[in-house]
């Protein structure tokens, strides 16, 4: 195997040594800057680490195959902070766009009766002043049930809703999600007065091909016991269709209003196919749970609550699924930050071996080792930080297709939305930048300390 001839070693050797005078005299000519004489007649001098590790790794006389392992290093640093971060992003912006389309037509807090009935509205008013009259709580009774739903060209099960036409915007968003149509509380055509009025989700109307003013028939149990009983008929029109955005909603509930409850579930008895509900809101539904306490505490002595529990306790498989995949992934990405920080190690390697002679003038003008070994250590967190800078730089054209174009698109009736949504916390790009940075200078340790234990005659005689 060929060898670099020793004249041509030596001249590099020079160059990199002239250089190296040459970048610390012109340090030297601004005000308490430092420079050779200074090194080599005091300890009190301070070496300029990050000045001369940006020197080392970006002198333009390094070997070309250098300088592919340093951009290979920034590179792969970069690639793994922006993964780690965009997937970070993505869960969070998928947990929230949840939350959200699920808020939009769910309360906050959920109190199950035992019994409906005329009364159910007027405890609706009372719970919603329990708690005082400062809590600016909304509370709107509901009926919820199974039926199925036939047009003239399909049928579809959904869960059927009776709400309070008056109270019901206090509590949810569904009035303002309505796309097309009208909220119950206004008069419909006067030819279709009769008829049950009933407002679908977007994907259900499109399962049954219906459209605003499209006559449907409502089919459901008449809840009782006998297994002979025939379901119930009830004609209805399509008053409205809204859209939350969340697809299991849009794709299965229909609202009726809460007064002709009776008309589709006549049953009181324990019998009966539906529950009754009341729905609490209040002005912040992260506090929910401490909200859903405070009813428990207070209507424990109303013998017709049944229950009471927050909104997340309903879907609380859903989310602790969300918080497994996003401990999950952040683990498994982790690693190619991990791997990333083998690059800066045999990047620190090869400075070591390419610049053994600047290492040699070093240690001769007064660099103790420690200092050889802190400044391969800076050079490692330069690395990192370069990296960390890249790979910041690297979400913004990613964040710009993911948001602003259509060319990532989900399948709603799995993920139950439509686009990738994307949330970064200023939390999340601190901390994964910082675990970055740390694993860069951890990396660049053990070639630091080996540096750091040269001897300084080896490196003149032999170098």
């Amino acid at each position: 195997m060929s060898q670099e001839p020793p004249a041509k070693r030596n001249s590099k050797a020079t160059e990199e040594e002239s250089f190296l005078n040459s970048q610390f005299e012109t340090r030297s000519s601004a005000p308490g800057a430092l420079s050779a004489a200074s090194l080599a007649n005091g300890r009190n001098a301070q070496l300029p680490y990050w000045w001369l590790a940006w020197k080392v790794i970006f002198y333009h006389g390094n070997p070309t195959i250098q300088k592919f392992s340093i951009v290979t290093a920034i590179g792969a640093i970069a690639v793994g902070v922006a993964s780690l971060l965009v997937t970070i992003g993505v869960i969070d912006g998928f947990h929230r766009e949840i939350k959200t389309r699920m808020l939009g037509l769910s309360p906050h807090v959920f109190i199950r009766m035992k019994e409906g009935g005329a009364a159910l509205g007027q405890e609706a008013r009372s719970v919603a002043v329990v708690l005082g009259p400062g809590r600016n709580l909304s509370a709107s009774p509901f009926v919820i049930g199974q039926a199925m739903i036939r047009s003239a060209s399909s049928s579809l099960g959904v869960v059927l809703k009776a709400v309070d036409p008056r109270l019901e915007p206090g509590v949810t968003k569904l009035d303002a999600l309505i796309k097309s149509g009208q909220w119950f509380d206004h008069e419909g055509p006067a030819s279709k007065k009769s008829l049950m009025p009933v407002i679908l989700g977007r994907e259900a109307a499109r399962t049954l091909g219906v459209f605003t003013g499209s006559e449907i028939t409502l089919m459901s149990s008449p809840g009782t016991d006998s297994l002979a009983s025939l379901p119930k008929m009830t004609p209805a029109v399509v008053r409205g269709v809204f859209e939350s955005g969340y697809y299991e909603y849009d794709s299965t509930l229909a609202y009726i209003p809460f007064e002709r409850a009776s008309t589709i579930w006549p049953s009181r008895g324990p019998a009966t196919a539906a529950l009754y509900w009341i729905g609490v809101s209040g002005s912040d539904a992260a506090k929910a749970d401490h909200l859903a306490d405070e009813l428990q505490s207070k209507l424990i002595q109303n013998m017709n609550v049944f229950q009471v529990m927050p909104w997340s306790e309903l879907n609380r498989s859903l989310f602790s699924a969300l918080k497994l995949e996003k401990l999950m992934l952040t683990l498994v990405l982790s690693l190619i930050i991990f791997i990333a920080s083998i690059t800066v190690t045999s990047n620190l390697i090869l400075i070591a071996a390419q610049k053994i002679r600047m290492i040699g003038s070093l240690r001769s003008m007064g660099i103790t080792q420690g200092e050889i070994g802190r400044l391969m250590l800076q050079i490692g967190g330069l690395l990192g930080f370069l990296g960390v800078v890249a790979g910041l730089g690297l979400i913004i054209p990613i964040a710009f297709i993911i948001l602003k174009t259509d060319w990532v698109r989900l399948p709603a009736e799995i993920y139950m939305i439509e686009r990738v949504p994307l949330a970064l916390d200023a939390i999340d790009v601190l901390g994964v930048s910082a675990f970055a940075w740390v694993i860069s200078v951890a990396a660049a340790a053990l070639p630091a300390y080996k540096t750091a234990k040269m001897e300084t005659s080896k490196i003149l005689r032999y170098g």
